[in-house]
């Protein structure tokens, strides 16, 4: 074998082995709770948005007050995940509802608030 090809593998094999050792365990999420916003400010046209949810359990999502305008595609989950919540067009004054998630015990609660229709007077 050549000199210049023993270099390149034994860079290679030097690279490849520094990338195994220097790998650290997965970082793992130590809340029981939390959300990716407090708010959220919508559009008064019709639409979706994921709420993002991070946890270390199981976890339910529920609204505060009936909401006929608005939607979840779950209503449950576990750790890490999100939400989709889908409304429809205002074509009325602002309004809002709160989404409260529960998880070991701790609550977390997120505003949705959409917007009033601009020709609404």
């Amino acid at each position: 074998m050549r000199s210049m090809d023993c270099k390149k593998l034994l860079a290679a094999g030097l690279v490849l082995l520094s990338a195994l050792t220097s790998c650290e365990k997965a970082a793992t999420f130590e809340h029981t709770l939390r959300l990716g916003a407090e708010q959220y400010d919508l559009d008064y046209a019709k639409g979706t948005t994921p709420v993002v949810v991070w946890s270390d359990t199981d976890w339910t999502v529920a609204f505060d007050q009936p909401a006929p305008w608005a939607g979840l595609d779950r209503l449950q989950g576990s750790g890490v995940g999100q939400v989709k919540f889908s409304w429809t067009r205002n074509y009325g004054a602002q309004r809002s509802v709160t989404l409260v998630f529960t998880a070991g015990g701790e609550t977390c609660s997120v505003r949705m608030v959409q917007a009033s229709d601009p020709n609404y007077e």
